[in-house]
């Protein structure tokens, strides 16, 4: 779902910026522009999903040929984690590149990859690698609902009251004054 409203939120900027949405609405639109953001944003996710795929696969043969598990037993997991992470890190960009969706990419690309790298890594690899990325996610995730609640706020503030109704005690106090 966070994938699909990526790309359609840039397809409708795109859309944007190309026509006066924002000042005429929708009428502005014709049909063929639509059919051409339509396309856009087909194009932006199957292009996207397709360089998820090859580079989860790239890792994954990577993996499969280099065998960094046969390294010594202390090295083998760093290892493993810090190339795992950069090659990951790697097909996000490749997609940002070329105009694609980096995070459509990555998603797909993890999809692959965690299905045959793993059976590639050392045990230590496997259960680093697990362990860092599922903190990573959970770290990542508490960061963007704080920063959504923290604009939340920051949007509240600078309006005296919300769309549901409710005023601030400062507006209110200095209105009545």
């Amino acid at each position: 779902n966070d994938a699909v409203a990526i790309v359609l939120f840039k397809t409708v900027v795109q859309l944007g910026v190309q026509t006066k949405v924002g000042q005429d609405g929708l009428g502005a639109v014709s049909g063929l522009q639509f059919l051409r953001a339509v396309g856009s944003f087909c194009f932006i996710f199957i292009g996207s999903l397709g360089i998820g795929i090859l580079g989860g696969a790239a890792i994954a043969l990577f993996f499969k040929l280099v065998g960094l598990f046969r390294m010594p037993a202390g090295e083998a997991a760093p290892a493993e984690m810090i190339v795992l992470v950069c090659l990951s890190y790697s097909t996000f960009l490749l997609a940002e590149y070329a105009g694609l969706s980096g995070i459509v990419a990555a998603l797909f690309g993890g999809a692959v990859a965690v299905v045959y790298v793993q059976r590639n890594l050392s045990p230590a690899g496997a259960k680093l690698c697990k362990t860092v990325v599922s903190s990573l996610a959970k770290f990542t995730e508490t960061i963007v609902f704080l920063l959504i609640g923290y604009g939340f706020w920051l949007y509240t503030l600078g309006h005296t009251s919300t769309s549901i109704g409710v005023t601030h005690p400062e507006v209110r106090s200095a209105g009545s004054t």
